[in-house]
């Protein structure tokens, strides 16, 4: 496919683009499950939810992990 300012885009572009965005998102929730683990709340009137965020975080960060393993070993034996 070729657009008006020359460049011409390939499948495998379009694949890499994915793939990139794919990786993005997956290390964002990793990130986000870390900061929901790390946020203090002692001394706020959320002190109540403490072991509900954890949680969350530790759920978030277990299968962002596990998703982003996965993605790699795949990735790796596809190519």
């Amino acid at each position: 496919m070729k657009y008006r300012s020359g460049i011409t885009v390939t499948p495998l572009d379009r694949e890499v683009k994915y793939d990139m965005n794919k990786w993005l998102s997956l290390a964002g929730g990793l990130v986000g499950g870390y900061a929901l683990l790390k946020t203090p709340l002692d001394g706020t009137f959320l002190n109540g939810l403490n072991p509900l965020v954890d949680g969350i975080g530790l759920i978030a960060m277990l299968v962002f992990s596990g998703a982003l393993i996965y993605t790699g070993v795949r990735d790796w034996f596809q190519r």
